[in-house]
């Protein structure tokens, strides 16, 4: 890619260096004591505070080195802990308005809501920074805020995302202001932007604070590395750096603030301006008009004088002008400015002209930064000389009623340049009028708001270009009066205005042009890396806050989800190209045994054969629209093992994250085997293997933590496919589909065991006792995605962690079982490679004991269920009342863990046996479905649960009533109790959900399933046009972006 030739300044308000800081960092690294020190050098030690006296914060081991813990044994306002820095009102600390800041920290917070509104993390008596007073609540209570206590407002810093609601895990969190966009981060990546003013009263109190802003705020958790910096800010890198530990606040880069009045882009479209020239230009009687204030001097134009008409003065001409020599221009008959005396604040008349106060000049060629032959004009003025220009022409008005026309301000450009500047700055002030003149009358203005724009101090005649907004009248039918002048320097002050446009949405009016350069992303008028840097940071912030986000990436791999290739394939279904993907090698040799496959028409989501168009929309290509195809049963030709080696190394202690999806499209593959290793130097260290399921995508998934043998070393992701199904055909060619391979250090969205439990063994994968009751049971569950068996009188006790809730005696013969489901789509994520699910009848129930629960902790209570008999029919005459599926939480006594024990505790009613939570929800179809209709009914039932201290040992139970079986017939499946919510591939769109089930949408994964979720209109970050957004969208913006900007390049600015 070709870098860019040109590097366009933007003049910014810089701060003094001596006012940006890091005004404290608190390491907690003491691990004794009561009080931390201060590692900024500003001796801002930090002392222990207890509201009792005796219940302090403690020293514990934090995320980096030591930390603190407050509030662990805190039991209300009244014994409450923190740390209390001693303040003055000059102290960074004490007030963050010196136009920007950053406060920054590792947080683990323990425990959700504890009565406690908006607990605190820093602030003094004016300014706070709270989290969420229940981070799982989806209103207000939710929500991080700042409190400007001062003001008695919040800024609202957005829902607290899945890392900062899991309880016990340490997060970095940092919020962010640059002058004008606050921004909240948390482990390195934007989740709010709110452009806001955050300027603060003086302070009252003598106390910076941590871990509680008021008696009634304090926070439950612990804090590590604790750093405030004012006056300056950390851009997103810096904060990536924090996150990553790349480096610390003592090392990281601190940024000046931006300009209060720095505007970089508006969202929304607007109507189309021509825009304005501010200069009325010269005429001859040959000449019918004026372009613009360059004129380009012709063969008969080429004097070294150029004659003005004065449209005040009778004859022609009026006036002669030289480079560099100024002229009074009067134009009070035209639309276009009006000299004013400031003070006092009257316009100028004719007759008061004075060519040393204000007028017109012609720039000499030297610094008007145009050719020789050009003839560049701009107005100037001097100190005490007011430039205004009237009505609001090119400017977009605001009118609520047009989403484009809602913004609260003028987006402008301004080129000006000074002479003897000194320390002076060009005013902006709006007003807004009412009489239809152009030249208001002065006393009838209504102030709108002004801008102050620094100038150069240094070299004359330079020209500096300044973008930024200033108020609109919120009234469309209000005109705008403009007032320029100049704020300081001397008696010899003058400043050149060449130009002052607005900057419209769709029409690049600064450059003359209708409409923007095609490099000019943020549509600023000016092309350069904004662009790109501001393009791709909306891209990467929307990345994490909108539901069109591609749920995993390749990691470490290149080309993980095969679509570099996709353009190879022809339309038709199942198209095949015998290739090796970019990235990728097979070690198969025989050609069309190997390559990529077209698979949008795959992977469905519960139960049918091939998707067609008459059957509902279910398919959800977890795998993608492109796989890899691996053959078998060729004779001289082994497995077709698809393997990727990282260009990164094994690092000693890292763990890596292996998977994959796997399926096969044939009967022939159909309960063949998948098999994935993670390879070290060509050294087998992980291998994990799962049967494959037809058309349905199902997770293979593996981890090896590298030791410090590995270290340096290569490493490799394989796939590869073998026949051990003894009852498939064997004279014909199976084949095994991988879509979406991952190999990385962190772990994917989609990972099957990402989510914690409470519960052991919930996903009935833990075979270790079947394996020894029953053989034959065993290879049916790990060999097959469509076999199981019920319970005998002498096979029954076979789930690990799980309790039987049956009355003595009670013969278990067809009550239950365990069956593979694969082959039925059952829901995804799910832990385990086997798919299995428990099933039963009305008489039975199963439970487990989970033992004490974290008060104040909300925990999400569900499972995946549904009724599997054929007996019911499809879901056009499924039975009214239908069954009942029930997940419930009890609390029962200490040291019970005996099914029947439970069972005659609860069937009596037993008092100490309560019943927190449940859900009982009616089923709606047959999970097996069917072939000719889409009857597959899986659904996902549960209910959320706040803990509190009576919870010292909890009891799950499941079970179904109301069938009209005695033979099993309730299917249940990955059962949790976990304080995270579950992740549903497609949302309410591929399964049933309950009412009282509180879940995480991910995906979609391709155009097809955006419209099967209901994404009518994608994202402007989905640039590629695969409705996913993901790396293969930023590499778009890169590269056309460069390619675009590189055929503007002159070697000039743009506008020249």
């Amino acid at each position: 890619m070709k870098k860019a030739l040109i590097i366009i300044a933007i003049v910014s308000v810089i701060s003094s260096l001596a006012s940006a800081q890091l005004a404290g960092y608190w390491t907690f690294n003491e691990g004794t004591g009561t009080t931390a020190a201060d590692s900024s050098g500003k001796g801002k030690t930090a002392s222990f505070y207890s509201a009792n006296g005796s219940n302090y914060p403690t020293w514990i081991t934090g995320h980096n080195g030591g930390a603190l813990q407050f509030n662990a044994n805190t039991t209300g306002t009244g014994n409450f802990n923190k740390l209390n820095v001693p303040i003055i009102a000059t102290d960074a600390l004490a007030n963050l308005t010196k136009k920007s800041f950053t406060v920054a920290m590792w947080v683990r917070r323990d425990a959700g809501s504890y009565g406690v509104v908006e607990p605190g993390l820093v602030g003094t008596d004016v300014y706070e920074i709270d989290l969420a007073t229940d981070p799982c609540d989806t209103g207000a209570n939710g929500r991080d805020y700042i409190y400007r206590t001062d003001k008695g407002t919040y800024v609202d810093l957005g829902t607290e995302n899945t890392a900062q609601k899991t309880l016990g895990s340490w997060y970095h969190y940092a919020v962010t202001y640059d002058g004008n966009d606050l921004r909240k981060y948390v482990n390195g990546i934007v989740q709010t932007t709110v452009t806001t003013s955050m300027d603060f009263n003086a302070i009252a109190s003598d106390y910076f604070m941590i871990a509680s802003n008021a008696w009634d705020s304090f926070f439950v958790g612990a804090l590590d590395d604790v750093a405030v910096w004012t006056g300056s800010y950390l851009k997103r890198t810096e904060i990536e750096k924090l996150y990553n530990g790349t480096a610390t606040p003592l090392t990281v880069t601190q940024s000046e603030p931006l300009p209060p009045n720095y505007f970089t882009m508006e969202t929304s479209n607007a109507w189309t301006s021509n825009g304005w020239k501010l200069l009325i230009g010269p005429g001859f009687s040959t000449f019918s008009g004026w372009p613009g204030e360059n004129i380009t001097l012709s063969t008969n134009n080429t004097a070294s004088v150029w004659y003005i008409k004065d449209i005040s003065l009778p004859g022609w001409p009026n006036a002669a002008m030289k480079p560099d020599g100024h002229y009074a221009l009067w134009a009070d008959g035209q639309a276009w400015y009006h000299f004013m005396d400031l003070d006092p604040t009257t316009y100028y008349e004719p007759s008061s002209r004075d060519v040393t106060k204000f007028g017109m000049a012609w720039i000499d060629p030297s610094w008007s930064g145009v050719a020789a032959n050009i003839a560049k004009f701009a107005v100037y003025i001097t100190p005490g000389i007011g430039l205004g220009i009237p009505n609001n022409n090119g400017y977009e008005p605001y009118d609520p009623n047009n989403s484009w026309m809602i913004k609260e301000y003028f987006k402008t450009y301004a080129r000006v340049a000074a002479v003897n500047a000194g320390n002076a700055m060009l005013r902006v002030k709006t007003y807004s009028y009412t009489v239809s003149t152009n030249r208001p009358a002065l006393a009838n203005l209504t102030l709108l708001g002004e801008v102050l724009l620094p100038l150069y101090y240094g070299n004359d005649y330079e020209w500096q270009e300044f973008k930024f907004a200033f108020p609109k009248p919120r009234n469309s039918s209000l005109r705008v009066w403009t007032e320029l002048s100049i704020v300081g320097g001397n008696a010899n002050t003058r400043i050149y205005v060449d130009e002052f446009n607005p900057i419209s949405d769709q029409a690049n009016t600064s450059q003359h042009t209708a409409s923007y350069l095609a490099g000019d992303l943020n549509k600023d008028t000016i092309v350069n890396y904004d662009d790109i840097w501001d393009l791709g940071s909306a891209w990467l912030d929307s990345a994490t806050t909108t539901p069109l986000v591609d749920p995993r990436s390749g990691g470490l791999l290149t080309n993980g989800d095969f679509s570099t290739d996709g353009g190879l394939l022809n339309i038709g279904t199942d198209a095949r190209v015998y290739t090796n993907p970019s990235g990728w090698t097979f070690s198969g040799t025989v050609a069309n045994n190997y390559g990529i496959q077209k698979v949008d028409n795959r992977g469905e989501f519960n139960f049918t054969w091939l998707h067609t168009p008459t059957l509902p929309a279910i398919v959800t290509p977890l795998g993608g629209t492109v796989a890899a195809y691996l053959t078998d049963k060729t004779v001289n030709d082994p497995y077709g093992v698809l393997s990727q080696t990282t260009t990164a190394t094994a690092v000693s202690g890292q763990t890596y994250y292996a998977m994959g999806y796997v399926m096969t499209n044939t009967w022939y593959g159909w309960k063949d085997e998948a098999t994935m290793n993670i390879s070290i130097d060509g050294v087998t260290k992980t291998s994990v293997k799962r049967v494959l399921s037809r058309n349905k995508w199902r997770p293979i998934y593996g981890t090896y933590t590298a030791t410090a043998a590995d270290a340096g070393k290569t490493l490799t992701i394989s796939f590869s496919y073998s026949d051990i199904d003894a009852n498939s055909v064997t004279v014909s060619q199976g084949n095994m589909l991988v879509g979406y391979a991952y190999l990385g250090t962190t772990i994917p969205a989609e990972w099957p065991e990402k989510r914690t439990n409470k519960l052991t063994n919930g996903g009935f994968e833990d075979l270790s006792v079947i394996q020894v009751l029953s053989e034959d049971l065993y290879r049916h569950l790990t060999a097959a995605d469509n076999y199981g068996d019920v319970f005998t009188a002498s096979i029954h006790p076979n789930t690990p962690n799980w309790v039987y809730e049956v009355p003595s005696g009670f013969s278990y013969e067809n009550t239950g079982g365990l069956w593979g489901t694969g082959y039925y789509g059952s829901p995804l994520p799910t832990p385990g490679m086997h798919d299995v699910v428990m099933y039963m009848n009305n008489d039975l129930k199963v439970g487990q004991v989970v033992g004490p629960l974290t008060s104040g902790a909300t925990y999400y209570l569900d499972s995946a269920c549904g009724v599997f008999v054929d007996g019911y029919g499809s879901a056009g005459n499924w039975p009214s009342p239908a069954p009942i599926l029930h997940i419930e939480l009890w609390r029962i006594p200490a040291g019970v863990s005996d099914g029947t024990v439970i069972y005659n505790a609860i069937a009596s009613s037993n008092p100490n046996y309560v019943k927190v939570a449940e859900a009982a929800v009616s089923s709606t179809g047959n999970i097996k479905g069917s072939v000719g209709y889409y009857a597959s009914k899986w659904q996902i039932i549960g209910t959320s649960y706040t803990a509190t201290s009576l919870d010292t040992n909890m009891y799950v139970r499941i079970y179904g009533s109301g069938g009209y079986y005695s033979t099993p017939e309730y299917a249940f499946s990955d059962v949790y109790l976990s304080t995270q919510k579950r992740d549903v591939p497609g949302g309410a769109t591929t399964f049933d959900l309950s009412s009282g089930l509180q879940y995480n949408v991910i995906g979609p994964y391709d155009c097809y399933h955006a419209g099967v979720m209901g994404v009518a209109t994608m994202l402007n970050e989905d640039l590629n046009g695969d409705c996913i957004v993901n790396m293969a969208d930023y590499a778009t913006i890169a590269e056309n972006w460069v390619k675009d900007w590189y055929t503007n390049i002159t070697g000039t600015t743009p506008w020249n």
